[in-house]
């Protein structure tokens, strides 16, 4: 590995379904994860709690007056994807909301993909008032989507992203999203990793939170 070479002490990583394969390479230096939703052995990982940001964005939604929320997933072959899934369903459960499987679409995460997904749930005989977004490029598709057809997000359905990404500040209207920001994840995973190299008996327990930015993409749902 070019880094081992470079002669460095350690590793911080932040991966998005990588792990496995960094896992079973022959790296003998302290690495650190951020990000990753596996319990592998010998490996330190910097924990991302996805449920508090989807439980303010779902809490948003009820008290609005949302009964039917549906979510764009992204691909759930990639384990981000499926840990921000599960954060959902949990959201929605703890809401007393539905967890049906038509409100719910695998799509590629991109412009492309969130485009093409909220039109499948458009075509529900009883489309969700609200739709959720793995990322925020694929809500951005999908706001396209509902211009399209002469619905607008934040009057006609409620959009909510995730990530948090400058353009959503931009958008029209501006996109509500959740915040996952890996400029803060950065330092928690070098705090951990210092330990690591400095050979510490304490391991700190580090976890960066999740949590809901409320702009304009959001309404209470048409009668």
């Amino acid at each position: 590995m070019r880094m081992q070479e470079r002669q460095v002490e350690g590793i911080a990583v932040l991966t998005f379904g990588m792990e496995e394969s960094l896992a079973s390479s022959s790296i003998d230096i302290p690495m650190i994860y951020a990000g990753s939703d596996s319990d592998l052995p010998n490996i330190r990982n910097i924990r991302v709690n996805y449920l508090t940001g989807m439980r303010e964005a779902v809490r948003h939604l009820v008290d609005f007056g949302h009964q039917r929320v549906g979510y764009l997933c992204g691909q759930l072959n990639w384990s981000s994807m499926r840990t921000r899934f599960e954060a959902v369903r949990k959201a929605l459960r703890s809401a007393g909301l539905p967890v049906e499987k038509e409100l719910f679409v695998e799509c590629p995460h991109t412009w492309e993909g969130g485009a093409t997904a909220i039109a499948d749930l458009l075509n529900l005989p009883k489309p969700p008032t609200a739709v959720m977004c793995c990322n925020d490029v694929a809500a951005i598709g999908a706001m396209k989507t509902l211009g399209n057809r002469g619905i607008q997000a934040g009057r006609d359905m409620a959009v909510i992203g995730f990530d948090d990404l400058t353009i959503c500040r931009f958008t029209q209207p501006s996109l509500s999203t959740i915040e996952f920001a890996p400029a803060e994840i950065a330092p928690l995973a070098f705090r951990a990793l210092l330990e690591q190299i400095d050979g510490g008996k304490t391991e700190t327990i580090y976890e960066y939170k999740t949590k809901f930015v409320l702009r304009e993409s959001t309404c209470p749902p048409k009668s």
